[in-house]
């Protein structure tokens, strides 16, 4: 009955994973983020590059206050550039897809064919969002997280994605 149980809240989650944002880390062997008490923002997109996120824009500059609130939460301090111990270098990536479903669907070992010629397309933006910890000394990554999903060129639901991914990646860090 366990295994049962077990496997049935494994398939849920695996199942709400998938479904929406999917979100990550990776922690350097031997090193944690919490062992760092302040950090400073650098964005990985130059000024004139076109992006959302380059150095110094408005959007760029509210994702770094929507940061700073969760790490204050867990008890890191933002310092200047030259007297942080650890730089958080974040990254928007973003790529376009095309999904094609056939008029084809299978259930429970019956192959229903609704019409082999008919189909449906999803053109879809799926976008990512990098923060690299890098030591502010030795320039070694110490910590990545990271955030996927699709998204909306609309700025209103593109704003709410990115403000989801901010506090999702932030928050697997180890409070202080």
């Amino acid at each position: 009955m366990k295994r049962w149980i077990v496997g049935a809240l494994a398939l849920m989650v695996a199942g709400s994973v998938q479904a929406g944002m999917k979100v990550g880390e990776k922690e350097v062997a031997g090193v944690t983020l919490a062992d760092y008490a302040t950090y400073s923002w650098v964005s990985n997109h130059e000024p004139d590059s076109g992006s959302f996120l380059a150095a110094e824009s408005s959007t760029a500059r509210w994702m770094e206050s929507l940061g700073d609130k969760v790490l204050a939460g867990r008890g890191f301090s933002e310092a200047s550039r030259e007297e942080a111990a650890v730089h958080l270098r974040y990254t928007a990536l973003s790529t376009g897809n095309l999904k094609i479903a056939q008029g084809r669907t299978e259930h429970a070992d019956v192959n229903w064919v609704i019409d082999p010629h008919a189909h449906a397309s999803i053109d879809y933006r799926e976008g990512a969002l990098v923060i690299e910890a890098l030591d502010a000394k030795t320039g070694e990554l110490v910590w990545a997280g990271w955030a996927a999903d699709a998204i909306s060129m609309d700025e209103r639901k593109l704003t709410k994605t990115l403000e989801k991914a901010i506090n999702k990646i932030l928050k697997q860090v180890s409070k202080r």
